[in-house]
């Protein structure tokens, strides 16, 4: 078994790099640094363009949609050298929204949509969670009736992360509201100008905002439809075992870690302590257990396998290890690690990111794309069988 990135992989993260470093402007990280990362700015929104202009967003996506043709690594290899240097990327659209649409859109859907994702010109956001139907996403009660050649929708969601910067939601309604639960919903491509849209903000406590959406007899057409009506449940938990591999906090936590390891060096001080030593080794070897479990799901797209338990599995404990590690690297850092960004004496890492902020934010990551409780669920059914 390999371990690392085949050769020609490691020279592409090397020469992207480089890359990187001359079209990466300082108008880009102050946008980025003042946003919280997370908003989506005219210098993003360029950055963006010249990425998908020079190929680098389809570098996986097969020839027949647009792409490079190369192994889904590739897109893996990508995905890590931006979250390694904290760059934006519209995770949703590219790796989850994309490769279902591949999978299952209609040829105009394909048509339409997947020229204009590598090409950064529009943006998706998930309309799935709803004030009652969170954990047990399959209650969902949001309605899409149909009327001839369209569907009306009423309703609501929560956490509808991006819905106030995107172009199109991704929205989970339910079509057979006679069915069992996990049978009567569908999926429906929604602009996010269509007249009843309401998007109202929804503070978090990392500083950014969510939103909550409304749906007030929204009309779309019978072609937004996403693949067969009523097999919607099909469809989200496959979207969602890409997301989950696509939001893995491992270039997080590696760049955390040479942070810290900088930090230290730098100072010029005496040797770290023992607790310190010890943890800094423990958390070298997490990393290295992670990015092992990281390239196996990326493998496994690659191979035309959809990853439902591993990728559950690699959800669970990277963003798990990621909450711990953030802890012990303030207790290494101290006071400095408290302060706000803005504020003199900070501690950011190699990427201009407090820790303060990730500190906020890592609880966030253990519920976001399903919660943890439920990926051990899945990992219990799917991985060792056993009974619900």
């Amino acid at each position: 078994m390999d371990f690392a990135y085949p050769a020609e992989l490691d020279e592409f993260r090397r020469d992207f790099s480089a890359y990187l470093d001359g079209i990466v402007t300082p108008e880009l990280i102050d946008e980025i640094v003042r946003s919280g990362f997370e908003t989506r700015g005219p210098a993003t929104v360029a950055f963006w363009r010249r990425l998908g202009i020079d190929g680098y967003f389809g570098l996986g996506w097969p020839a027949e949609y647009g792409g490079g043709g190369k192994s889904v690594l590739y897109l893996h290899a990508f995905n890590y050298v931006m979250a390694y240097r904290r760059l934006p990327v519209p995770v949703v659209t590219l790796n989850t929204v994309a490769p279902t649409l591949m999978w299952i859109g209609s040829e105009e859907q394909k048509r339409e949509y997947l020229p204009k994702i590598l090409r950064a010109e529009i943006e998706f956001s998930i309309g799935y969670t709803e004030p009652e139907a969170g954990t047990d996403l399959a209650s969902l009660q949001t309605r899409a009736v149909r009327d001839g050649d369209w569907y009306i929708i009423n309703g609501q969601k929560i956490f509808t992360t991006g819905a106030h910067q995107a172009d199109y939601l991704w929205l989970a309604v339910r079509t057979d509201p006679e069915a069992p639960k996990h049978r009567g919903i569908s999926i429906l491509i929604v602009p996010l100008d269509a007249k009843g849209i309401e998007v109202r903000p929804l503070g978090i406590m990392h500083g950014g905002h969510t939103n909550i959406t409304y749906y007030d007899n929204v009309r779309v057409p019978v072609s937004a439809l996403v693949g067969e009506e009523n097999r919607g449940w099909y469809y989200m938990t496959t979207q969602l075992d890409f997301e989950r591999v696509a939001i893995s906090p491992v270039p997080h936590l590696e760049r955390l870690f040479d942070s810290l390891c900088a930090a230290l060096r730098s100072e010029g001080a005496s040797p770290p302590d023992e607790w310190t030593r010890v943890t800094l080794a423990q958390m070298a070897a997490d990393i290295n257990v992670l990015k092992v479990m990281d390239l196996k799901t990326a493998s496994m797209v690659a191979n035309g396998q959809v990853p439902v338990y591993e990728a559950s599995l690699l959800k669970v404990l990277s963003n798990e290890a990621r909450a711990r590690m953030i802890a012990e690297a303030l207790q290494i850092v101290g006071e400095r690690a408290l302060v706000r960004a803005g504020c003199a004496g900070g501690f950011t890492d190699v990427a201009g990111d407090t820790f303060e902020r990730q500190l906020r934010e890592s609880p966030i990551t253990l519920f976001g794309g399903g919660s943890n409780d439920i990926q051990r669920d899945i990992m219990a059914g799917h991985g060792l069988g056993l009974a619900r």
